[in-house]
């Protein structure tokens, strides 16, 4: 009897939580960066921000949010509030910033309990910098 085997792949399936190697760093994202823009924006006496959050499971939508951001006249920034990914997964915060680099205003992030699991937070860091942070004008 002879067998022959034949396997190929089409690294669509990292589905391990203690992988951390699968991002591409991009200014834009780096919360340092984006509140320097925030701040860099002429002075007024309101600000027009988007807050979402529980971007998990919702991949799809993403899009269509970030379209209609970039279509809202005078924003100032949009804010996630958590819970970016859903397992913490190195590809799921790669299918999110994706679509979140098109954004056309500053973005400011919160870790959220999703974001935190196995190595998820070191992920999170080399993407968005720290887990803490404030600032004022």
């Amino acid at each position: 009897m002879h067998c022959t085997v034949f396997s190929s792949g089409c690294d669509q399936f990292d589905y391990n939580t203690y992988q951390t190697d699968v991002y591409d760093g991009h200014l834009e994202l780096k919360t340092n960066y984006n509140i320097e823009r925030l701040l860099g924006k002429p002075r007024k006496d309101t600000l027009k921000i988007v807050f979402t959050g529980d971007t998990q499971r919702f991949y799809d939508d993403l899009e269509d949010l970030v379209e209609e951001v970039n279509d809202i006249l005078d924003l100032d920034a949009m804010i996630i509030t958590g819970d970016i990914t859903d397992f913490g997964i190195g590809r799921e915060f790669k299918w999110i910033n994706k679509e979140l680099l098109k954004l056309k205003v500053p973005l400011l992030t919160v870790i959220g309990n999703h974001d935190c699991i196995a190595n998820a937070k070191e992920i999170y860091r080399e993407i968005f910098g720290p887990l803490d942070y404030s600032f004022t004008e």
